[in-house]
């Protein structure tokens, strides 16, 4: 007798930041900017038993960190670089 099975699973986020750059003197909102960020975990299970002769019993087991602060760290961090260089782009004309 054979048994087996397998999973796969896969969790994404998506974070959104707006900049807003003021003139500390007059209050006014002098550019915006948007930055979209995301981040993707997954994870792979398999397993499996056998009750032949043999018998055995077999695991599998892939998958990155599927910590929800990690994720959201990363994706963080790519968002605020993207409205980083929306503001640059501003500056520089």
């Amino acid at each position: 007798m054979l048994l087996g099975g397998a999973s796969r699973r896969r969790v994404d986020l998506v974070i959104s930041v707006l900049v807003k750059l003021v003139d500390v003197r007059t209050g006014e909102i002098v550019t915006t900017a948007t930055g979209l960020g995301s981040a993707s975990r997954s994870n792979s299970n398999a397993g499996g038993l056998s009750l032949l002769k043999i018998g055995g019993v077999a695991g599998y087991s892939r998958g990155s960190d599927s910590f929800r602060d990690a994720q959201l760290g990363e994706a963080l961090a790519r968002s605020i670089d993207a409205a980083s260089r929306g503001i640059a782009a501003w500056c520089q004309r």
